[in-house]
């Protein structure tokens, strides 16, 4: 009996679903979550920054806004923004069905998620300049020990995520580009946190590399999103 053709023996490769907005409006809502609670984060911050009396936005990180008078304005915004980020995580489980990175890209936004929510429960200790005549500790505090952890957890996810949707993009012709684009921006977080970290050892503007590092995700999630809701639903 003569053998079959190797061709013929394998299963028909099941064809990956293209990346579109998801069907029903609340889905897409949960999509937008994200960048809807990045845009109130962002505002959150510089408005504070900006107001904060004894506060340099160049120099100090974000998170030092949660000590003083009115840090709980700046702990909210960390915990409205992770609640944000976590329902996003269901609007991308529902644009990456029956694709790569249906359940990996999702996991990177919870991890996200965690670590603002971590942020936001847990205070940093006081730094250099801020607050005023505030007393340095010797030994950093559990609580900060814990912010430093959620503070790691969200960056590397927020890497791990961009890097994730662009191996997704390549797959697809019509969004090639943004692979480079998501490379890019996991690129310049890498960047802009390493220099955040030299800045803050060194007395530099640890603050304006922070917010870069941020911003890079924020508008690379915002952009994404009004392409792919003007995109429409696959059918």
């Amino acid at each position: 009996m003569a053998a079959m053709p190797l061709a013929a023996t394998r299963p028909p490769r099941r064809r990956s679903r293209a990346l579109a907005a998801p069907e029903t409006p609340a889905r897409r809502w949960l999509l937008a979550a994200g960048s809807i609670g990045g845009t109130i984060f962002t505002a959150t911050y510089l408005i504070e920054g900006a107001t904060r009396p004894g506060y340099d936005a160049w120099r100090q990180a974000i998170s030092a806004l949660s000590l003083g008078p009115g840090g709980w304005v700046q702990q909210c915004s960390f915990i409205v923004l992770g609640v944000l980020v976590a329902c996003s995580a269901i609007g991308y489980r529902a644009a990456l069905r029956g694709g790569w990175g249906e359940r990996l890209v999702p996991a990177f936004r919870l991890a996200v998620a965690a670590g603002l929510l971590t942020c936001g429960f847990f205070s940093q200790d006081p730094g250099p300049g801020y607050p005023p005549r505030a007393v340095l500790l010797a030994i950093q505090s559990q609580h900060a020990a814990l912010h430093g952890a959620g503070t790691y957890l969200c960056m590397f996810a927020l890497i791990g995520g961009c890097l994730a949707m662009a191996v997704r993009f390549a797959r697809e012709p019509a969004w090639r580009g943004w692979s480079v684009y998501s490379v890019a921006t996991a690129l310049a977080i890498m960047g802009f946190m390493a220099a955040f970290g030299a800045a803050i050892a060194h007395g530099g503007p640890a603050g304006l590399f922070e917010r870069l590092a941020v911003g890079s995700e924020t508008v690379w999630g915002a952009i994404f999103l009004v392409r792919l809701l003007r995109r429409g639903v696959a059918v």
